[in-house]
């Protein structure tokens, strides 16, 4: 009765054929067979991505072979990240892993995970054992990014590290001086020396208005546009804050008038625009922009949606 082999994920030195004088059975060229499929298998899951590819002296032509299927068949089309290689921790579950990671958009980098697998089926990641799972990439448009999941079973896209970020812990017993990157703080005491998103500028700008209605907008980061309305400049951001609550708990923002001696007021509206208002002082009533030449620089921070 015919039965179906079970695929190892081993590649064989050799594939074991009967010769002549051998019984004529199906005993006894099931070797060959089970061992062409071993094969098979170890060559699909490392064109996959599902395993690594072979990196020891004794794989080199195996691994040479493999890497020209995986440029001739297109392996992108399958899934963005070609595992490289994996090791288990000592005395834990978890495995460390080396990714090589390209997107459609231009985006190319080494990525680093502790405690994580990307599952090329599914497209989401999911972990060894349960606990939490870090993540850390080189590449052309990351240059140095932290990640952490948590707890969880797996299941999560590459989009949903970002909301592990709040419970990621930053070694502080570097030297003194030594910058380092993280991602969200939400609330948890900052590190000394460290980059947060919530601590940088998410927007700035120089604009001048003319007196006569215009409005010119010249150096800026994180500005799409400027706009008079009703005395005030609005300005419209790239990136939306966080309107969860208020703008206004999530939007932090200064202006300096630099040809005068009003003062400028920073009046957060919609996640993606903000008024700059100016004041000849706290008790009058406000300029109007529109009617007035004022050059105002402006910087906003905040927690982006």
């Amino acid at each position: 009765m015919a039965k179906n082999l079970t695929e190892a994920d081993s590649h064989a030195a050799n594939v074991t054929v009967p010769e002549g004088g051998d019984p004529r059975t199906a005993a006894s060229v099931e070797t060959g067979f089970q061992q062409l499929a071993d094969r098979t298998n170890y060559a699909h899951r490392r064109i996959t991505g599902a395993a690594a590819m072979p990196v020891s002296k004794a794989d080199t032509t195996a691994g040479a072979e493999l890497a020209s299927v995986v440029t001739t068949l297109g392996q992108q089309a399958t899934s963005p990240y070609w595992l490289l290689e994996e090791r288990a921790l000592t005395g834990t579950s978890e495995k460390l892993r080396v990714y090589a990671f390209a997107s459609g958009s231009g985006n190319q980098a080494i990525v680093y995970t502790r405690n994580a697998a990307y599952d090329v089926a599914t497209a989401a990641w999911a972990v060894d054992t349960a606990g939490s799972a870090q993540k850390v990439e080189i590449g052309t448009r990351v240059l140095f990014a932290h990640a952490l999941a948590a707890t969880t079973s797996g299941g999560w896209t590459d989009a949903q590290w970002v909301d592990g970020l709040a419970s990621l812990t930053v070694d502080e017993g570097g030297p003194a001086g030594v910058l380092q990157l993280a991602g969200l703080i939400d609330g948890a005491a900052p590190a000394k020396n460290t980059l947060y998103a919530d601590n940088i500028l998410q927007a700035w700008g120089c604009l001048e208005t003319d007196g006569a209605g215009g409005v010119t907008l010249y150096s800026h980061f994180g500005v799409s546009g400027l706009s008079l309305s009703g005395g005030s400049v609005i300005v419209t951001f790239d990136n939306a804050f966080d309107t969860t609550t208020s703008v206004v708990r999530h939007m932090c923002g200064f202006g300096n008038v630099m040809n005068g001696t009003d003062a400028c007021l920073f009046q957060p509206l919609t996640g993606t625009t903000a008024a700059l208002q100016v004041y000849p002082d706290l008790a009058s009533a406000q300029t109007d922009l529109s009617a007035v030449s004022r050059q105002i620089n402006f910087h906003v921070c905040g927690k982006l949606a």
